[in-house]
């Protein structure tokens, strides 16, 4: 099961309805999430380990997974009718705007691509080619 470390919006409106909401889940008793640089961790182990603490090394998810596991869900809504070409090319215009193509995976860029394609030649074939490419990226994906 995973475990997120939220760090809350600055809106106080926005704080409160994100609290009232993880409220629903058990909390996770933590007295500090820190980030510490690799190079520094098996040090950083180390001394928490001689003094007696408890740790939990939350695994780092890049946006590469984060961004093609959004697309499968939308790719499978579409194949299931349930949801629009259009719909998975505005994510993946979204995403490219967001995002500097330079510093994406050229795989990742590709199939965004295909996906602003799709809406205006939906075929099954495009459809299955990048359910399959994203299968792929998502199992190689830190």
């Amino acid at each position: 099961m995973p475990i997120l470390a939220v760090r809350y919006p600055k809106e106080k409106w926005r704080k409160v309805n994100v609290s009232k909401f993880l409220s629903h889940f058990k909390k996770v008793e933590a007295s500090s999430l820190v980030e510490v640089p690799d190079e520094n961790l098996k040090h950083v182990l180390q001394v928490l380990e001689r003094n007696s603490c408890e740790v939990t090394v939350l695994p780092v998810v890049s946006t590469e997974r984060l961004v093609v596991t959004s697309f499968l869900a939308i790719l499978r809504e579409v194949r299931g009718g349930r949801a629009q070409p259009r719909q998975l090319a505005d994510f993946a215009a979204k995403i490219i705007a967001e995002k500097s193509l330079e510093k994406m995976n050229e795989e990742l860029a590709e199939l965004l691509h295909d996906a602003i394609d799709f809406e205006d030649n939906p075929s099954i074939i495009l459809l299955n080619n990048m359910e399959n490419a994203a299968e792929q990226i998502e199992k190689r994906a830190p």
